[in-house]
């Protein structure tokens, strides 16, 4: 539908699965007190904001990746480099693990001229990637959350855009004791950002089993 939809066609026992973060269908669906999965949208505001997102969870005790600005960079550190804003590893290729100084700043302009936005430096966080599934469930009062670990052939085990869309990955369980610990810093973190209904959380789990927050998705794919 589109922003300024009145959204008449929908009826009182109907469930609206929000697909748009957008504000006047946001304030549409609140004011018609439709029931749908939209938070408030100061949520998607704040989540949307990779950099802010993880400085402000840093303060609320959530680990995340280091960042740098350019002026930091140095050798002898892995940096990675990334969009500051946009979902589904959407900018994220290969190169966007970065070994030399020179390597970031060759990623940065990239970015910043391909896609017109800022890029964010961060800490390269050896290990692999793993998410989880958040969702409220209204009926029963209860959190859901369900995690897996996500593994690719590529170097620095990391997702990029292109694997993505041709599912060249491949998922499997965590052990218990980083289940048990990943889904209780998600509760927390939604608990945090006032998450109403459903997010999908995505982390970074180093050699050493420390768990880095990378990301939160508030309209996750729903894919295979």
């Amino acid at each position: 539908v589109s922003e300024d939809d009145p959204l008449r066609f929908v009826e009182k026992d109907d469930v609206v699965l929000l697909r748009s973060a957008n504000n006047r269908l946001i304030s549409t669906i609140k004011e018609r007190g439709i029931v749908s999965t939209a938070e408030n949208y100061e949520v998607y505001e704040k989540v949307r904001d990779k950099a802010a997102l993880g400085q402000w969870l840093e303060t609320k005790g959530v680990q995340v990746p280091k960042q740098y600005k350019l002026s930091e960079v140095e050798d002898g550190r892995t940096y990675f480099v990334k969009l500051r804003y946009g979902a589904e590893s959407f900018g994220i290729s290969k190169d966007s693990i970065c070994r030399t100084k020179e390597e970031v700043l060759r990623q940065v302009q990239h970015l910043e001229s391909t896609f017109n936005q800022e890029a964010l430096i961060e800490e390269f966080i050896d290990g692999v990637d793993c998410t989880v599934a958040y969702y409220y469930n209204p009926w029963t009062c209860e959190e859901n959350t369900h995690a897996i670990k996500i593994e690719t052939d590529l170097d620095g085990g990391i997702q990029t855009n292109k694997g993505n869309i041709d599912y060249q990955r491949f998922c499997s369980p965590l052990d218990h004791e980083t289940n048990e610990k990943i889904c209780e810093i998600s509760r927390h973190i939604c608990a945090l950002l006032g998450v109403e209904h459903h997010a999908r959380i995505d982390f970074r789990l180093d050699k050493n089993g420390e768990l880095y927050m990378n990301d939160v998705n508030l309209l996750p794919g729903m894919g295979p």
